[in-house]
């Protein structure tokens, strides 16, 4: 599931290794695909069926700003997405990539194919690997195009590129740090905490 960087800002409280044991998996760092002279939260025929999801993204950045904090701008365009499994969907290994909810990774797009991308971890060498699925566009690691249905081994830090949307394939720790740097205090106020008190 994509969410907005916002969702997870009130994390950045917990030491590190209290958020990497709570979230034990690898994350995609999504870039904004729109283009910078659209207007931030245009509606779009492509967009409208998640005119929800944009209004609870709203009010979480209201939210942040009523308590003394706004978004760095350099990340509010940005998504997270944890690269996990539904539970409902078969092949213990391989976390699929597409634009359908029948994806374990819902990247809701016409520009990314049906069924895209598929990670899969090997438990014994404890290592990540993606494969690109035939996509129409295609699938990249660090601007190197992928042959289809071959894997490649993923490192953290690298480009993935699915598409027109650029990503970072981030461990927790990584995505921990970010957010250390993710919220501005506004001038005049305080930033609290939701405790009631200040950071």
């Amino acid at each position: 599931m994509m969410e907005s960087l916002d969702k997870y800002v009130e994390e950045r409280m917990l030491d590190c290794e209290t958020f990497v044991a709570k979230h034990n998996y690898p994350f995609l760092l999504i870039e904004s695909a729109t283009p910078p002279d659209q207007k931030r939260f245009t509606v779009s025929t492509q967009v409208a069926a998640m005119a929800p999801d944009l209004l609870n993204r709203l009010e979480e950045l209201n939210r942040l700003e009523e308590r003394g904090w706004r978004l760095h701008h350099k990340l509010i365009d940005y998504a997270l997405v944890p690269i996990t499994k539904k539970a409902i969907n078969p092949f213990k290994e391989r976390i699929s990539l597409g634009r359908t909810n029948l994806s374990d990774i819902v990247i809701p797009d016409s520009r990314i194919s049906k069924r895209h991308a598929c990670f899969i971890y090997d438990e014994q060498k404890k290592r990540f690997t993606i494969s690109d699925l035939g996509s129409t566009n295609g699938t990249t690691i660090n601007s190197f195009p992928l042959e289809p249905r071959k894997e490649y081994e993923l490192f953290f830090g690298d480009t993935i590129s699915f598409g027109q949307f650029t990503t970072r394939f981030l461990n927790s720790q990584q995505v921990w740090n970010i957010l250390q740097t993710a919220l501005v205090k506004l001038p005049g106020k305080g930033g609290q905490n939701d405790d009631g008190t200040g950071n």
